[in-house]
């Protein structure tokens, strides 16, 4: 990704249209105070389950118009402060159960223009505080393939 060590008083980092393609383990871990990430029109097709664990002070994330596939379970879990998801236009087609799980602040998600065919069941457990969620213009098979429970 890239190296930006001895940087713990940052509270918003861009990074944008650099072809990032791949986030890794503990990347951000010198930005504990970080509160706005916004990678968004980068490459990235995937991140590591710990990419985001020491940013718990984060509240917008931004990661829309790269190239996610899916939402793995408990992708975002250690984001337990976070308002802002805004994952539109990459090309998820899939998100895990327990997907979310973690974001118990989460106010808003955006999913719009995505390749979303299934959302398995639980894959919105715990977002009890969410107001606002984008999800139009995906792939969905039918009613049954979006699950709140």
């Amino acid at each position: 990704f890239f190296n930006l060590d001895n940087l713990p008083k940052v509270k918003i980092l861009i990074v944008n249209n650099c072809e990032i393609e791949l986030i890794e383990e503990y990347t951000f871990s010198n930005f504990s105070q970080l509160e706005i990430l916004d990678i968004h029109s980068n490459k990235i097709e995937s991140f590591a389950l710990n990419s985001f664990n020491d940013l718990r002070n984060l509240i917008n994330l931004n990661m829309n118009t790269n190239r996610i596939k899916m939402i793995r379970k408990r992708s975002f879990f250690a984001l337990n402060k976070l308002k802002i998801l805004d994952i539109d236009s990459n090309s998820i087609e899939f998100i895990d159960e327990e997907g979310f799980y973690g974001l118990f602040d989460l106010n808003e998600l955006y999913l719009r223009w995505n390749k979303i065919k299934i959302i398995e069941k639980r894959s919105f457990f715990g977002l009890n505080n969410l107001k606002i969620i984008k999800i139009w213009s995906n792939f969905f098979i039918d009613s049954k393939s979006i699950i709140f429970s």
